[in-house]
């Protein structure tokens, strides 16, 4: 470790970048990815990473926001005033897994313009290798698709507003946010973690705090029945007030 942090402090950005990416295949992050998350044992990624890639790292959120695609039924829950995990004996402060607002809208725009969009949710594809709109999404954040998918699962029996969205966390609050790397100890964390801030798939994550109003605004990228509607959403909300309030259409 020390010989790294000493050899990094003539990395750019895309040094560092290679290394964390790969950092999950060392000794030491498999190490790290073997400790028993139920005793929230492992350790601060400032005990091992050094802090030029920590510092490139989440400089790309700085620069270009937070986003998160999710069900609305956990917004819903708290008329939309706060998102992510309460706070726990680990997350003082609550905790939301994002990624960078750009990665996750590109996502979204090569979705919806590819010529996948086939029919919505729960269209059955001739051709297995060709994916809906809302699958190509799932896939694309490395989330198996079926009858309970963000799409598919209808919490609300029937849901009445705007089924899936993308949260968008303003870069201006991510600071206050505590933007930070995760540890692997946090709420949400599963089998397929990686240490090094990148997910199974490549993606590049981050954790902060529980967002609360004024933190950010959302974006519908389904309509109430779950068809995927990106960038031509009508917003729906029913009788949630703290839905079309928080809502960017309203906010921006």
């Amino acid at each position: 470790i020390d010989t790294t942090f000493e050899d990094s402090t003539s990395w750019d950005q895309a040094t560092s970048k290679l290394y964390l990416q790969a950092f999950h295949e060392t000794e030491l992050g498999q190490c790290i990815q073997n400790v028993n998350v139920s005793c929230q044992l492992r350790p601060a990624p400032t005990c091992y990473l050094p802090s030029i890639a920590i510092e490139y790292h989440l400089a790309t959120f700085l620069e270009n926001g937070g986003s998160f695609i999710s069900s609305t039924k956990y917004a819903s829950t708290t008329n939309f005033t706060e998102l992510g995990y309460n706070p726990d004996d680990y997350d003082k402060n609550g905790v939301q897994w994002i990624s960078p607002y750009n990665q996750e809208t590109e996502i979204l725009q090569t979705c919806a313009g590819s010529d996948s969009n086939n029919g919505g949710a729960g269209s059955a594809n001739a051709d297995d290798d060709i994916l809906s709109a809302e699958n190509c999404v799932l896939t694309a954040l490395g989330i198996e698709y079926g009858d309970e998918d963000m799409f598919e699962y209808d919490w609300g029996k029937p849901t009445m507003i705007n089924r899936v969205m993308q949260v968008n966390v303003y870069k201006t609050s991510l600071m206050d946010l505590n933007l930070r790397m995760a540890s692997g100890n946090e709420q949400g964390v599963d089998s397929e973690w990686r240490a090094g801030g990148y997910t199974i798939d490549g993606a590049m994550e981050a954790v902060v705090d529980i967002i609360e109003e004024g933190d950010y605004c959302w974006n519908s990228i389904s309509s109430p029945n779950g068809t995927f509607c990106y960038d031509s959403c009508e917003i729906v909300c029913d009788n949630f007030g703290g839905c079309f309030d928080n809502s960017c259409e309203f906010l921006l």
